[in-house]
């Protein structure tokens, strides 16, 4: 087999490659930190001895002939995962060709679904949270039946939190204060509550440096989406950076895999997704700083982090690749 070879008379097996690529518009973006550079370093931190994985620009072939034909080579006998819809900006040949010289091609779908066509495209189809992983297995399961392809891999690889973030001290005020991070688009504040909230950006990597200064003062963060159709859902990544930071969380019942981790009655989360339910939790958060509720919280909060730390995240990654070796 391609990864097996023979150093004086032993039959050795070599390093399984993965290879990490996205489109250079996703270079800023904190998608491509965590689930390009980050998941990459967890994988050669905790299976160094039988995998080896790198990350590389996807370049366009019509634009960077030279370069796309260099990552051919570069990607030849590994598993290439590609980043969101990275793969749009290539033509259905040279689609082909990655595909002809890679022994996988995979798409890690983050919180970006292209829709169903996409399950033809590649041969594993990466979800980042649990309730992902079950909307894209019923959708291509349809799909395929519709179309005659055969079903493609569809492996669960959680998100995480960013390492930048490190646990601190509870803040000594019981003056409550909320962290939202992330872009106020994809939530909703309801006016009664604006007066607690810090407002962060983490839009761009740039933004985050501001949090990683400030984000110590919150007593808790915010997880609480906007009312918006979703087309796939998304990864639990606020939870998980409070997790982190070790700190509650408030969350809607709406939120996904936020039970999974939780459980319906962790005692910050919201009875609905009404203004009303969020504003009469964050007063049940204003009066529970320090008692038994709070310290519930914090203990599954802290039981939460333990199942995504980075060497499980890495295991799941190594999981599904190795299931085409």
């Amino acid at each position: 087999m391609r990864y097996l070879y023979m150093e004086n008379g032993i039959l050795k097996e070599r390093k399984r490659r993965i290879v990490m690529a996205f489109k250079g518009r996703l270079r800023g973006s904190g998608s491509r930190y965590m689930r390009c550079d980050q998941l990459a370093d967890f994988v050669n931190r905790y299976y160094n001895d039988t995998h080896q994985v790198s990350v590389e620009v996807l370049p366009h072939p019509i634009d960077k002939p030279l370069k796309w034909k260099k990552f051919l080579q570069t990607v030849k006998d590994a598993t290439v995962i590609t980043l969101k819809g990275s793969t749009d900006i290539l033509s259905e040949e040279q689609l082909g060709e990655l595909r002809s010289q890679a022994i996988s091609l995979g798409i890690d779908h983050v919180d970006s679904f292209a829709g169903g066509g996409v399950f033809a495209k590649a041969d594993l189809h990466i979800a980042s949270s649990l309730a992902s992983q079950e909307f894209m297995l019923k959708k291509c399961e349809r799909i395929s039946r519709r179309d005659g392809f055969e079903m493609p891999l569809i492996e669960l690889v959680d998100h995480h939190a960013d390492e930048r973030i490190k646990a601190a001290p509870q803040p000594s005020g019981k003056q409550l204060k909320i962290a939202y991070i992330g872009n106020l688009d994809n939530t909703k504040i309801p006016t009664e509550i604006a007066p607690s909230m810090l407002q962060f950006s983490a839009e761009a990597q740039a933004d985050f440096e501001k949090v990683l200064q400030e984000i110590d003062q919150a007593h808790m963060h915010y997880c609480v989406r906007s009312d918006t159709k979703l087309r796939q859902p998304k990864p639990f990544t606020k939870g998980f950076t409070a997790a982190l930071a070790d700190r509650n969380l408030l969350c809607t019942p709406q939120v996904h895999d936020a039970a999974r981790f939780l459980g319906d009655d962790y005692p910050f989360m919201t009875k609905g997704n009404s203004d009303q339910d969020i504003v009469d939790c964050v007063e049940f958060a204003r009066s529970a700083i320090g008692s038994a509720e709070w310290e519930e919280g914090l203990r599954r909060v802290r039981a939460m982090r333990e199942e995504v730390r980075p060497d499980k995240v890495a295991e799941q990654l190594v999981d599904a690749v190795d299931k085409f070796y």
